[in-house]
């Protein structure tokens, strides 16, 4: 079976949180058919949201997540996220496939989980000592929202 992670902006806001369930629940609902399963790290990690953990520990429990997909799936909306963006360069050094729309995850669908690749990096990337240098290289290059 794919396994497919959802990243989509949190930033303990509620409205994100029910976004990113509906499109989880939709993409689930419109591939039924198909091999494949979908993980939102918002609702698979459960750490009491911004209150629980340190902004850090949060990342590298859903980056932990993340390793354990095949695909990363960028909601439209990723550009606003800080998380999104450490979570799409982690996959980009870790040289996990990204998709960003329908057409590209369909093609990974259709090619199913024989492409994933395992770097010696891959366990090391999701600790909170690496989430923080993947926040600081990402913050050299955007000028978004934190």
């Amino acid at each position: 079976m794919l396994a497919v992670y959802v990243s989509h902006p949190y930033g303990g806001k509620e409205e994100n949180k029910e976004a990113a369930a509906a499109l989880t629940q939709k993409l689930q609902l419109d591939y039924e058919n198909a091999d494949v399963a979908f993980y939102s790290p918002i609702h698979a990690i459960h750490t009491g949201g911004y209150n629980g953990v340190d902004y850090e520990t949060g990342l590298a429990l859903a980056l932990e997540l993340m390793l354990r997909c095949d695909v990363l799936l960028l909601a439209s909306s990723w550009r606003e996220s800080l998380g999104c963006h450490v979570e799409f360069l982690a996959a980009q050094k870790l040289q996990m496939p990204v998709v960003t729309g329908r057409k590209g995850l369909e093609d990974v669908i259709r090619m199913g989980p024989n492409f994933k690749v395992i770097t010696p990096e891959r366990h090391r990337i999701s600790t909170p000592a690496s989430v923080k240098n993947l926040i600081k290289e990402v913050q050299e290059t955007w000028d978004g929202p934190t």
